[in-house]
């Protein structure tokens, strides 16, 4: 009889530990997927332009004197970082709709618009 009755404890809590699975398993599945809020795009952009500024500025204090030939490359160097970092942002924006980026591409483009203004009235 001792036999019968642990033998049911255990069908017992099997059952139990079965159910609490199910139930977990279907509180996973039923959770929302968190998205990404639409300033961490923007966020990655800002680190990505950050890391590559303080990487050329680390570059030239290692290279000491600046030659004109480097001074060319360096120029250069930092133009194809600024297009970069203009094309990320512009995708930021304009695909996937991050509004801070719409607002710092806007910035952008009226300080350029100033800058073209003052060059030309000069």
């Amino acid at each position: 009889m001792l036999q019968v009755e642990e033998q049911e404890a255990k069908e017992q809590y099997d059952a139990m530990l079965r159910a609490n699975r199910k139930e977990a398993e279907r509180e996973e599945k039923s959770k929302p997927v968190r998205k990404k809020g639409k300033a961490a795009g923007v966020a990655v952009i800002r680190t990505i332009a950050r890391q590559s500024r303080e990487k050329l500025k680390k570059d030239k204090k290692q290279s000491g004197s600046v030659v004109d030939k480097n001074k060319t490359i360096d120029q250069n160097n930092n133009k194809k970082w600024d297009e970069m970092a203009l094309y990320y942002m512009q995708h930021a924006g304009l695909i996937y709709g991050y509004a801070e980026a719409l607002v710092q591409l806007g910035n952008e483009a009226l300080e350029e618009a100033n800058r073209h203004k003052k060059t030309s009235h000069s």
